[in-house]
């Protein structure tokens, strides 16, 4: 019967066997049209009508294989999911070796391979948990599932001297972190190779930190270049505007009353927007949150994008003055108490502006103040990994800019990958466990002194 009347025909559905050859085709093309779609508008914007448009067929049929986009969305989840699976039961050992090596970089490959496919997927899915089709909670499920046979064949290779359940859910989030970030960016073919060579590299050291350099000098198709790769040199610095300091603006001329409100405001806007998002959070709930009325908030506010670039100003502030600490951590013995403390630092800063660092992770919406911020907190981290990989004597490539990259997405992965994961970890043990991994990724061992001078190797250029 036509939709119109109220009743559908019963819906094949993505595993009916009775759908035949035919079916099975135009499954396969509404499923390639949904990831499209989904691309193109994001899963919220995306309707149904939509993706019949892009198949060429009514609405009507869709619904005889789908009965809504959500169920969609799933059949993509696991289609998406089986490629995942098939990758991990391929890898080889991996192990201080070049054949370890060799296997991790096709790991790698093999999972930018999938990513590029289902990329939409692993950046929306997140967003999307309904009473009828909870994702969130199959996503999970399957994500744990999956970090098990990570770490079974981390197990297998020889991994030691960390919980190898804790490396393998963080290593999971790091890689598909890494790939948003290439996704992002706009980098030839070649600066993208590179950079993949890299990567492999720092997870190479972060899994075998005892690997010899020339475990990690790769096949013959490595350009010379790349292994050669050192931080060294004069910082060539990019020119960041300076971004408006809101927060303090907001503040100013207040009574002492009035800025006790904007602070509560601004404070559970934070954190709503930590919890939801700022997509998903709304007004009613910051608050409700706080405690106030509408009025009191337009009194302050001329909006939630008003909200978010004040909280914007202090996460800021925040996030440059923990970001400098780094640069100043010494190698001699007193760096590993210095780094756990940055750490420490960090996570937290990462927990209480967690809807700001999503914001500029996604960048989304689009602001060219909110951009600038970002580029500030960016800029300061990576002057500070310059100054501190300089004076890092090890016979390993790398590159500042996937260094970068790691540490971000080493960070943005504490303390969900643990709650992901059902690995009920305290605070100690994950700031002892970022600290563990950055030691064997990028900093080694903080025992010798450093006779390197990180400032004089400082400069400012145009970028």
């Amino acid at each position: 019967m036509s939709e119109q009347s109220g009743h559908r025909r019963q819906s094949y559905g993505p595993t009916s066997p009775s759908i035949g050859p035919r079916g099975t085709r135009t499954l396969e093309r509404i499923l390639e049209a949904s990831l499209k779609v989904f691309a193109s508008r994001g899963f919220h914007d995306a309707t149904i009508q939509d993706i019949a448009a892009e198949v060429g067929t009514s609405r009507a049929t869709l619904y005889q294989y789908f009965p809504s986009k959500e169920k969609i969305f799933v059949e993509l989840l696991e289609e998406c999911g089986a490629a995942v699976v098939d990758v991990v039961k391929n890898l080889g050992l991996l192990g201080p070796t070049p054949g370890g090596f060799a296997n991790l970089r096709w790991w790698l490959s093999e999972w930018a391979r999938v990513y590029d496919q289902y990329a939409t997927l692993f950046v929306e899915w997140a967003n999307i948990d309904t009473p009828a089709v909870p994702v969130g909670s199959l996503v999970a499920q399957f994500n744990t599932n999956f970090n098990k046979r990570v770490a079974r064949r981390l197990r297998e290779s020889g991994v030691t001297d960390v919980d190898v359940d804790d490396v393998a859910a963080i290593l999971t989030g790091v890689i598909l972190r890494f790939n948003y970030l290439r996704q992002m960016g706009s980098a030839p073919a070649d600066v993208a190779d590179e950079r993949g060579y890299h990567f492999a590299v720092v997870i190479q050291l972060m899994l075998f930190p005892d690997s010899p350099p020339l475990a990690t000098r790769g096949g013959r198709e490595v350009p010379r270049r790349w292994y050669q790769q050192r931080v060294s040199g004069k910082y060539l610095a990019n020119h960041i505007e300076a971004p408006t300091a809101r927060y303090n603006e907001r503040l100013a001329g207040l009574t002492a009353k009035s800025a006790s409100t904007v602070h509560a405001l601004i404070k559970s806007g934070a954190k709503i927007f930590a919890d939801r998002g700022f997509q998903r959070a709304n007004i009613d709930d910051i608050v409700t949150d706080a405690g106030f009325a509408r009025g009191t908030f337009y009194k302050y506010f001329d909006g939630k994008i008003d909200l978010l670039m004040a909280i914007a100003s202090m996460c800021t502030q925040d996030s440059v003055a923990v970001g400098r600490r780094l640069e100043r951590i010494s190698m001699d013995s007193t760096g590993a108490a210095s780094l756990r403390e940055w750490v420490g630092s960090t996570i937290s800063l990462s927990e209480e502006y967690r809807g700001v660092y999503r914001v500029w992770m996604e960048r989304s919406p689009t602001n060219a103040e909110l951009s600038s911020m970002r580029g500030e907190v960016v800029e300061t981290l990576r002057r500070s990994l310059f100054v501190l990989l300089g004076k890092v004597e090890r016979g390993h490539p790398i590159d500042l800019r996937v260094s970068e990259i790691f540490v971000v997405s080493l960070l943005d992965q504490v303390p969900e990958a643990f709650q992901l994961n059902n690995l009920p970890r305290t605070r100690a043990h994950q700031i002892e466990l970022v600290s563990v991994l950055l030691e064997r990724a990028l900093f080694g061992s903080f025992s010798v002194d450093s006779t390197s001078d990180g400032d004089a190797a400082l400069a400012v250029a145009a970028p």
